[in-house]
């Protein structure tokens, strides 16, 4: 038994590395309701930075099913990080826009979609509704 193979990885075959998310992609990236880029790339803390939030791990993230996935849920600010992590708030803690990092941080592929990127360790991508203030 080979020691680094996670459960439904073939560990007999060649060993390959996941396909680069397309850099940039978030600059074309289409959200559903006219929702819009608010934060590229913030810096999250314990805390988190969206007031009220809530989150869930999704196996198939994307920013699109984040945010759709958030206006079902009636929050009017979405948020992926880490590749799987989707966050839903009503707004900033304490109203404030969070500090932006790098893009560059911002560099975990999403889980559901190589073609995108899904914040990054304590990096969030956050989005907001049209009427958000």
């Amino acid at each position: 038994m080979n020691v680094g193979c996670a459960l439904g990885v073939d560990c007999n075959g060649p060993e390959t590395a996941p396909p680069e998310f397309a850099r940039g992609a978030t600059l074309q990236l289409e959200l559903p309701n006219n929702w819009v880029i608010a934060v590229e790339c913030a810096i999250d803390n314990p805390s988190r930075v969206l007031a009220n939030s809530i989150v869930s791990y999704q196996q198939g993230n994307t920013p699109f099913g984040c945010v759709s996935s958030c206006i079902a849920k009636g929050y009017q600010y979405a948020g992926v990080e880490y590749g799987d992590e989707c966050y839903c708030g009503t707004g900033y803690v304490g109203g404030v826009v969070p500090q932006a990092a790098n893009v560059s941080d911002c560099n975990v592929a999403c889980t559901g979609s190589y073609t995108y990127s899904c914040g990054g360790s304590w990096r969030m991508q956050i989005f907001k509704a049209p009427t958000a203030p």
